[in-house]
């Protein structure tokens, strides 16, 4: 499993670095592709593992994210995110990997883009105390606000709802209820 997983993360690196010279570009409004790097706080929902259920504390959230323009007001692509997961005096980083769509709302007057978002992606969670890894369908429903600089980085906030519907392993069904995730950072 943990093979498949750095497979995709090699895939997915490789395909941003690609795609590089041709991103460089902080006008997130009208450029074909853009890249950025957020970092913050994540509080996880409710989980439950098997019959039991617990409330896991806050932790960090780093991430990676390349956007294509679909359309005049639409960008699809793929992300790539770390979450630390705490609780009981045990954690471990759930590694998540998957495709979003975003729409692009702005003012020709104003500075700031707005880009409200969905995703899906596959989470693997390392082994937690006394249960082993387990893997999960992942929902998220944010919103990207980036602030457009003269130079070639811009700045972007990130406030968004994740949750998981399903997962587990072989042992035991696991999924999660919703939690808030609260990033910045910068967008080439």
């Amino acid at each position: 499993m943990r093979k498949m997983v750095m497979r995709l993360i090699t895939f997915a690196i490789g395909v941003l670095l690609i795609d590089l010279n041709s991103s460089f570009a902080a006008d997130v409004r009208n450029a074909s592709s853009i890249y950025g790097l957020k970092a913050g706080i994540v509080s996880p929902g409710t989980w439950f593992v098997g019959d039991f259920e617990y409330d896991p504390d806050m932790g960090y959230s780093l991430g990676g994210f390349l956007d294509y323009k679909l359309g005049p007001k639409i960008t699809g692509g793929g992300y790539i995110d770390v979450h630390r997961i705490s609780a009981y005096e045990t954690s471990n980083s759930l590694f998540d990997l998957g495709v979003t769509i975003k729409a692009i709302i702005y003012s020709q007057t104003s500075s700031f883009t707005f880009k409200p978002g969905i995703g899906i992606g596959y989470g693997t969670l390392g082994k937690m105390d006394i249960y082993a890894s387990t893997t999960y369908m992942v929902l998220k429903g944010y919103v990207d606000i980036v602030y457009s600089t003269p130079g070639s980085v811009s700045w972007l906030g990130e406030i968004g709802l994740w949750g998981s519907p399903n997962g587990g392993n072989d042992d035991f069904e696991a999924y999660f209820g919703t939690g808030l995730i609260l990033r910045g950072g910068i967008v080439f």
